[in-house]
């Protein structure tokens, strides 16, 4: 054990060109820190991995006073849109076990699409035709799917699978129906019990109501607190495209897992395929594979995936090839978050 060790932070010294790991949180932090105030950020939570290893950890907090407060990792955001490559991990599982395939109808699963020709890809990739002209509902136990699917319908008389791209948090709701009908389990719990708990994301999962878990950060919007009744609603309906709850040092067990293709979560084939390039995007120089998006920025390839809902913005880049990534996650609207991955980058480098 001490000769692994030793190896893994003779190559992390390696990376750092001489630095310490101490020397690059303090600059980190400083960095971060200038970046908040600058952006009007009040809370703000950075992971850093590079060749595999974590080399920062962060949650920076600035306060009413304006001091700057640290902490460890592990406060708890809104990580919205991200949600949707736990999701897709989960399909991927079920069609390892034969459960389905990528090929099947939707409508096998959920019959009241059977006038369309979606197939389960097309969820995966946004090409299911869906626009999202439905929006997350306040937070009820009795959430029924059929009724949010009725109302999905009611809007998208004409549905043209497999055209053109088109973002939607639709296909990734339909999805988690398919997993909770194919695993006879709500979707939370099949989340929760085949990724969260493998990938030790103990502090990970989704609203059940006041007295379970939330955000441990209020949401903002231009540097002031959003009001009660204007903040993004809790929907179980939309917990598979943008529900789930999490902080940088659950995410950071999982991405580093995600990255080494570890079979606790999927088989080496299926991280391929989540990874594989399926069709261009309307986003430049972008395209995206099952639910993961590649594209290249100053000349090197990321696959990322980004999530914002009122008050929470978040970004996952990695570059899965040489074991690196940036996890940030924060409290406010407009967030900057490829400029902040670049900062952290030029920062390290």
């Amino acid at each position: 054990m001490k000769v692994k060790r030793y190896v893994r932070l003779s190559l992390l010294s390696v990376f750092i060109s001489g630095q310490s790991v101490a020397d690059i949180s303090a600059t980190l932090q400083s960095a971060l820190e200038s970046a908040m105030r600058e952006y009007k950020i009040s809370d703000l939570s950075v992971s850093v991995v590079r060749s595999g290893e974590t080399i920062y950890v962060s949650d920076l907090h600035l306060q009413p006073d304006g001091r700057l407060r640290v902490g460890s990792g592990d406060t708890q955001y809104r990580i919205a849109s991200i949600s949707k490559v736990f999701t897709a991990q989960a399909v991927l599982q079920l069609q390892e076990k034969g459960k389905l395939s990528l090929d099947d109808n939707v409508y096998t699963y959920i019959p009241s699409l059977s006038n369309s020709d979606i197939k389960i890809r097309d969820l995966l990739t946004h090409h299911a035709g869906f626009k999202d002209k439905i929006w997350p509902e306040n937070f009820d136990r009795k959430s029924n799917f059929d009724t949010y699917l009725s109302k999905v319908l009611s809007e998208n008389k004409s549905i043209k699978a497999g055209s053109n791209y088109q973002y939607s948090d639709t296909g990734f709701n339909i999805l988690g129906k398919i997993i909770s009908n194919i695993s006879n389990m709500d979707y939370e719990t099949y989340i929760e019990r085949k990724i969260l708990e493998p990938a030790r994301m103990q502090n990970s999962g989704y609203y059940s109501g006041l007295k379970g878990l939330h955000p441990t950060v209020e949401p903002f919007r231009n540097g002031f607190l959003i009001p009660l009744d204007q903040r993004w609603p809790y929907d179980p309906q939309f917990f598979p495209s943008e529900g789930l709850i999490s902080n940088v040092s659950d995410l950071t067990r999982w991405i580093r897992l995600v990255m080494k293709m570890d079979s606790k979560l999927l088989k080496k084939n299926s991280f391929k395929q989540m990874l594989t390039p399926q069709f261009d995007t309307s986003l430049a120089e972008t395209q995206i594979g099952f639910s993961w998006f590649i594209t290249r920025r100053n000349n090197l390839e990321y696959v990322y995936h980004m999530g914002g809902i009122r008050g929470y913005e978040s970004i996952i880049a990695t570059q899965p090839k040489i074991g690196n990534a940036t996890i940030i996650l924060a409290n406010s609207n407009d967030v900057p978050r490829w400029e902040i991955v670049h900062l952290i980058e030029q920062t390290i480098e």
